[in-house]
């Protein structure tokens, strides 16, 4: 475009406040482990599959939980079918609202995002860890950037790679709660604003 980078004005999205103010629900005896991407091959809802088959997943007794979004078109509505006797993974109802989105992740410990093509950004890191929930993710595109401090990426693709992200996240522990005042402190409404109107120069 034949314009140079000083010129461009970057501003970032932000996480809904209600995130960072979500309830975290008491710890569990088991580790709650959560897929809430859309059920489409990019999102890495294959992946996922493919890992809960591995051998370690058993022998540790690690469930998944999958949110069924995503029927809204006819690949989501296929998965979502053939998950429907899926005996390895809790199917949990699509979240219509920000606030149910919200409540669901203060009660997850762990979030899943194994995306395999582009994220622009990838915004539910962002959210699920200002709510509390420490996030495996793809080391892919836009993801890397939304580390608020409780992110911890895996090669993507690769299942075995990703059980791996989920033991090194169960072994840092539930985020504390200076954790997750560091983690709210990113990605801010004010601060998007306040780089909006700089970017618009009012």
């Amino acid at each position: 475009m034949d314009i140079p980078y000083s010129r461009m004005h970057i501003v970032l999205p932000f996480a809904d406040p209600i995130f960072g103010n979500a309830t975290r629900a008491k710890s569990a005896k088991k580790v709650r482990i959560v897929y809430a991407g859309r059920l489409h091959p990019e999102k890495g809802i294959y992946t996922v599959l493919e890992m809960m088959h591995k051998d370690i997943m058993h022998r540790n007794g690690r469930r998944v939980s999958i949110v069924m979004a995503g029927q809204h078109v006819e690949i989501g509505r296929t998965i979502a079918h053939m998950l429907k006797d899926y005996p390895y993974a809790d199917l949990i109802p699509a979240q219509k609202t920000v606030a149910g989105m919200a409540k669901l992740l203060g009660r997850t410990d762990i979030l899943l995002m194994p995306s395999v093509y582009a994220e622009p950004f990838g915004m539910l890191s962002v959210e699920a860890q200002h709510a509390g929930c420490r996030v495996v993710a793809s080391n892919i595109d836009g993801l890397p950037e939304t580390n608020c401090g409780l992110l911890t990426l895996v090669e993507p693709r690769n299942p075995q790679a990703l059980v791996k992200g989920i033991e090194q996240a169960i072994a840092l522990g539930p985020a504390t709660k200076k954790e997750r005042d560091e983690a709210k402190d990113v990605f801010m409404l004010d601060e998007s604003v306040d780089a909006l109107l700089d970017a618009l120069h009012i």
